[in-house]
């Protein structure tokens, strides 16, 4: 991920999308899309700021972790979207859940969500029986 890049979409002298990872093509044809490549927009960034400013802007640094290794989930209300739970032992120490998202289109996939949760809503999360896309690596 192109850190530069995330910081001018965080202080909004960026407003161009960028790339934040490729994800499997299983994934992506879940997902309805005909790419890979999940994208990060200013609108999204500009909106995580407002709904989580406890989140520091070096918690995206997981973001390409999270997409490579975590565990995809269904979203049983809405198509073309799954949840991704990722359990970080390395850098954070904390449980993500991000919520990616194919266009109508099936031309992009785009990131919409980034939070850190606890214990607690992560195992609520698991209850929720969600069919996995993909498990946990």
């Amino acid at each position: 991920m192109d850190f530069q890049h995330l910081l001018g979409l965080h202080t909004g002298s960026r407003t161009d999308t960028m790339v934040v990872c490729n994800v499997d093509p299983a994934v992506s044809v879940y997902l309805g899309s005909r790419t890979n490549r999940v994208l990060l927009s200013y609108e999204t960034v500009q909106k995580q700021l407002a709904h989580h400013p406890e989140l520091p802007i070096s918690h995206y640094q997981i973001v390409h972790s999270a997409l490579r290794l975590g565990a995809f989930h269904r979203c049983n209300k809405r198509p073309r979207a799954a949840v991704v739970l990722y359990v970080d032992t390395r850098q954070f120490h904390t449980v993500f859940r991000l919520y990616v998202k194919g266009t109508a289109c099936g031309r992009e996939i785009y990131l919409v969500s980034l939070t850190r949760i606890n214990d607690r809503v992560y195992r609520k999360e698991l209850r929720k029986g969600r069919r996995v896309l993909r498990a946990h690596r």
